[in-house]
């Protein structure tokens, strides 16, 4: 995973070993399982990250984009 960017780069273990500390640690805060999680954030690694961790523990994740007007 590379991010130019934010000037990360990841191998795909890396990446894997950081999302699943992600997703251990929203097991700790006690989320249930199928919890709703939105994530707000300007796109970053840590974004992906988030996404990725929550995913990986069946959990539904809500997106918003900061420059749409509500409707």
């Amino acid at each position: 995973m590379v991010f130019p960017d934010a000037r990360v780069r990841y191998s795909y273990a890396e990446f894997k070993a950081i999302c699943d500390r992600f997703a251990r640690g929203l097991m700790h805060l006690g989320l249930p399982p199928g919890a709703n999680m939105a994530l707000w954030c300007t796109n970053r690694p840590e974004w992906v990250v988030a996404q990725m961790g929550s995913g990986a523990l069946w959990r539904r994740d809500g997106h918003g984009e900061p420059r749409v007007p509500p409707e």
